[in-house]
């Protein structure tokens, strides 16, 4: 198909109509004294939609400046002072309407000096705030993907995936500085009578109530996560120099967890009582690598569970 050309009126025509149609702006204007400016020619209702109307009593560029997002005012400023110095600028910034809705601006402003010295702005201003809140809905979604990623979907707690690479961290860190690391791994016992008696609707109520109780019962910065099923993995850094031996503070803190269960817990169809079974391994006494570690652990629980009479039943309805 052969070339057909537009005329520059026609050109101007068809630029008028899709700007009267989106939220999109083409304007002239120039600088007066003092900072302020006026509009000398305008293409569009870009302006009056991003404004969501201009108050009565007040012309677009004051109620253009006034919408200005407090937020952005020092970087809107610093971009007027820019074009005064003859730099074409880009920048996106937020104009809260007049019907109480904030919206995002794309602009592009390409200034020039007259003659007389006059700075004359040339410029184009769209409503991007479709593509600022599917960014930030991609956002809230990536984020909570990587939640999912590194997190138990019943109780909150850290997954094995996120415990195994802190604990490679801390193992590494250890290393470095001759430090000691903990980790605890621990068993519920009773809880596969809460939940053959009551369903797994309970049994899970059961872990998240007891992911609560031991999570109180770690110090600020230890990690517990949850293993599988009814196991727990807990992991204990002890600070190089801390004067507590290190397996001692690991010890207290097991200690806690099984505490922490001393009383019964309620549920909404019963009241159960379960116990833990602990095993504690440390690095670098019991284990070399943060995997040795956990395996470590796991054959101490398994001592001191079959080491113990069998609980008492667990359910009392």
């Amino acid at each position: 198909m052969a070339n057909r050309r537009v005329d520059a009126t026609g050109d101007v025509d068809a630029l008028r109509r899709v700007a009267e149609t989106t939220a999109f702006s083409v304007y002239e204007m120039r600088f007066l004294d003092g900072g302020a400016y006026e509009c000398t020619s305008f293409l569009g209702e870009g302006v009056a939609r991003l404004l969501g109307g201009c108050p009565e009593g007040m012309n677009e560029e004051e109620a253009y400046e006034q919408a200005v997002h407090p937020e952005d005012r020092a970087t809107y400023d610093q971009v007027v002072e820019a074009l005064l110095r003859g730099e074409p600028t880009e920048h996106e910034y937020r104009l809260v309407g007049y019907d109480g809705r904030t919206r995002w601006v794309w602009e592009r402003c390409v200034p020039r000096t007259t003659a007389s010295g006059e700075v004359i702005v040339q410029g184009v201003a769209i409503d991007v705030t479709t593509r600022h809140k599917l960014a930030e809905e991609l956002a809230e979604t990536q984020a909570r993907l990587a939640h999912l990623a590194y997190h138990d979907p019943l109780t909150g707690l850290a997954n094995r995936l996120h415990f195994q690479e802190q604990l490679e961290q801390t193992v590494a860190r250890a290393a470095d500085g001759h430090g000691q690391v903990g980790v605890l791994l621990i068993d519920l016992d009773g809880f596969k009578r809460v939940n053959d008696e009551w369903g797994h609707a309970t049994g899970d109520e059961l872990l998240c109530q007891v992911a609560r109780r031991f999570a109180a019962a770690l110090r600020e910065g230890d990690l517990l996560a949850r293993l599988g099923g009814d196991e727990f993995l807990a992991l204990i850094d002890c600070a190089q120099a801390d004067a507590t031996p290190a397996r001692d503070i690991a010890v207290e803190v097991a200690a806690r967890m099984r505490s922490a269960l001393n009383e019964p817990v309620t549920l909404s169809k019963a009241s159960a009582t379960v116990t833990a079974s602990v095993g504690i391994a440390m690095y670098p006494q019991d284990a070399s690598t943060a995997t040795e570690l956990i395996h470590q652990a796991d054959v101490a629980m398994y001592l001191e569970k079959h080491g113990r009479r069998q609980p008492r039943s667990p359910l009392a309805a």
